[in-house]
């Protein structure tokens, strides 16, 4: 599953294919090891083709571990669910967006 979670260098990551909370659970033991080498800063998610409520669960997750963390390319599916459940704030600037 390694393909979902490609590491860029400088903790950037991109994030690619179906993450559901029927896949997401396989997809994190996959993913958190790569955090725990390299502590994520930016994700790229322009990759993701389908997403539900659990991603932005787990997005909530990832940044109350790494405060840092930044999206890039959020799909317009993510960005409804974003919006949603009130949380773009966490992630973006009010002035970006």
């Amino acid at each position: 599953m390694s393909e979902h979670c490609v590491a860029n260098g400088q903790g950037r990551y991109a994030l690619s294919g179906v993450f559901t909370k029927e896949t997401i659970p396989a997809l994190e033991r996959d993913i958190a090891p790569k955090f725990s080498r390299e502590a994520p800063v930016t994700l790229d998610l322009s990759g993701i083709n389908d997403c539900d409520s659990a991603l932005v669960a787990l997005l909530i997750e990832w940044k109350r571990d790494y405060p840092e963390i930044q999206l890039e390319a959020a799909t317009d599916r993510l960005m409804r669910l974003l919006h949603m459940y009130q949380v773009e704030s966490y992630f973006f600037d009010e002035n970006l967006k």
